[in-house]
């Protein structure tokens, strides 16, 4: 009991460590044909937490990037319900032009289910700031910064994907997501807008 309430308080600063000195308004919820409608119209990206994954909470001792079997990864559960959405957003015409993902095993066979159900076989590009900065893994100071300059060169007539970790969006959004929960995002004049959370 004590030990999760402590990792609840430590994910909280980690991210308030993190956020940029702005004040979010309330974000509100988006139903499935509310967040089809804006992403059919284009210039839009989903910020993606995860599928869900086994139990736990960050990652076991001395994982590595580069080896799957030393992380905390997707249950099958969590794949087969990211079958579905891949499934559900073909149905309803939603495509995304790039998706890209966090080095973690998770997020990257979270991107690939994703990027490969959607019609198009996306190829799935790493990006390093979407990388988890949880705990003692290593911060990217300007990785919220990044990411807006980078959503502000998304074609309008695109929409991208971008799968990463809870304590990343709640930096850039102030939002906490549940696993394969998400946030639609688009940057206008360099000002980061937050549409609404949803789990298509």
């Amino acid at each position: 009991m004590l030990n999760n309430l402590k990792n609840v308080i430590f994910l909280w600063f980690a991210a308030a460590a993190l956020m940029p000195s702005l004040v979010w308004a309330q974000v509100p919820s988006l139903d499935a044909a509310q967040a089809t409608k804006l992403l059919r119209g284009g210039g839009v990206a989903l910020v993606l937490r995860h599928g869900q994954t086994e139990a736990g909470v960050g990652d076991p001792p001395q994982f590595a990037l580069g080896n799957c079997s030393t992380q905390r990864n997707l249950s099958d559960a969590g794949r087969q319900a990211l079958r579905e959405m891949a499934v559900r957003n073909t149905a309803a015409g939603i495509r995304f032009a790039s998706v890209f993902t966090s080095q973690w095993c998770r997020t990257r066979e979270t991107a690939q289910i994703l990027g490969q159900g959607v019609g198009q076989g996306v190829v799935v590009q790493d990006w390093v700031v979407l990388n988890s900065q949880f705990a003692d893994n290593p911060k990217i100071a300007d990785a919220n910064a990044q990411i807006i300059q980078k959503l502000g060169s998304m074609p309008t007539q695109q929409n991208w994907l971008l799968v990463t970790h809870q304590v990343n969006i709640a930096a850039l959004t102030g939002e906490y997501l549940a696993s394969a929960e998400g946030v639609l995002l688009r940057v206008k004049r360099g000002q980061l807008e937050v549409l609404g959370r949803v789990a298509l």
